[in-house]
């Protein structure tokens, strides 16, 4: 099997794995009793929070860990709502589910929602953010990289812009597809809230974290034993925190080398299918994650193409696991790309798991399977 839909899960680190397992066997006590044995469990997650402040640009008292990203973004979000009526929240249009439904959500609650459009290449554009900023602007939240297109959002501009226009609006970023892949530096980027899930960057599923510039700022969302400050009640998942934070150590070491890794195969497989393949579009912006590869042939149905390729032993995705069930694409869409390009659309996300012959392999059967659905289709 080759593995190449890694922007919806990747594959754990070995490491990862055996520390997990030390973890629950050794160390499996409740972090909140007072006995040592506890204590002591609570002193990993101690130093956990400060080795994942650091490769994130901060330090551990702006780290709150959760259940993955789509708690981290519901948390940053309905964590940071006013009371005040004529409050304006901005959105990107692109957002992932996580982000976008619960905007749509606070629009049910009458709160005033604007969603930035996206430019054709997939990015939010600093004009139309600008556009959209008015005196009551008080919250805006901006993916740093598309999980459907892998295009990146300029957020250390974009973020600037809005502080420029008004220091006290809020400024989150979603960095799930980011964080582990390419640079990341919270500090630098200025943002008051990032999000990051551990299994996008091989570590465990069911844990992430958010960084949080002000504390204080935010309303818990859950209410119980006071974990974690008061902002977020629950036993901490102990095994899953060290391996997520040994998880993101481990990918912010080998972090340059992996992405020349990974643009090597990202750009043998556009070549290939630009040499071999007709009616067909790269969603892509200029400043692209390497890591992800979206394409859409015209007329044709991505889904079908997926079937065809999981037969031969190749895992790709159509498009976001949260919601590839969907007949549409909500982001290619605004994106401006034609429907009949759109149900054509496959994504293709890589791995520095992946070798180069398995990306050979792969791409000489999405060739292949593409030519015998162009045939089948034609008679």
């Amino acid at each position: 099997m080759i593995y190449l839909d890694n922007a919806s899960t990747t594959k754990i680190f070995d490491e990862v794995n055996d520390l997990i397992y030390e973890i629950n066997k050794n160390q499996y006590f409740n972090p909140s009793a007072l006995y040592q044995s506890a204590i002591d469990t609570s002193n990993l997650i101690k130093n956990a929070r400060i080795e994942l402040g650091k490769n994130l640009g901060t330090t551990e008292e702006h780290i709150l860990f959760t259940s993955g990203a789509t708690e981290g973004n519901n948390v940053a979000i309905n964590g940071f709502l006013t009371g005040k009526k004529d409050a304006e929240y901005i959105f990107a249009s692109g957002e992932h589910p996580s982000v976008f439904n619960v905007a749509n959500n606070l629009k049910i609650q009458n709160k005033i929602i604007k969603f930035a459009k996206l430019s054709t290449d997939g990015t939010v554009s600093l004009d139309e953010l600008k556009n959209l900023l008015t005196p009551n602007t008080y919250f805006v939240s901006i993916m740093h990289v598309s999980n459907e297109t892998g295009s990146i959002n300029d957020i250390k501009l974009l973020c600037k812009t809005v502080k420029d226009y008004n220091p006290n609006i809020i400024f989150h970023c979603d960095g799930t597809q980011a964080f582990g892949k390419i640079d990341v530096n919270v500090k630098d980027l200025g943002v008051d809230c990032y999000t990051i899930s551990a299994h996008k960057f091989h570590g465990p599923k069911g844990v992430g974290a958010i960084y949080v510039k002000n504390l204080d700022r935010l309303k818990p969302l859950f209410f119980g034993g006071g974990q974690q400050k008061d902002k977020r009640s629950g036993t901490e998942n102990v095994s899953g925190i060290l391996g997520m934070t040994l998880a993101s150590t481990i990918s912010k070491k080998f972090l340059n080398e992996n992405l020349e890794k990974v643009k090597t195969y990202r750009e043998y497989v556009k070549s290939q299918i630009e040499t071999n393949c007709e009616n067909f579009v790269f969603n892509e912006a200029e400043n692209n994650s390497p890591y992800i590869l979206s394409v859409s042939f015209k007329g044709l149905r991505g889904e079908v193409l997926l079937h065809m390729l999981e037969k031969e032993g190749v895992l790709i995705g159509t498009g976001s696991a949260c919601s590839s069930k969907k007949q549409s694409n909500r982001v290619l869409e605004n994106m401006g790309v034609s429907k009949d390009f759109i149900l054509g659309s496959i994504r293709i996300s890589f791995s520095s798991f992946n070798t180069f012959e398995e990306i050979k392999t792969a791409t000489d059967e999405i060739i292949k399977q593409y030519k015998l659905l162009k045939e089948n289709m034609s008679k």
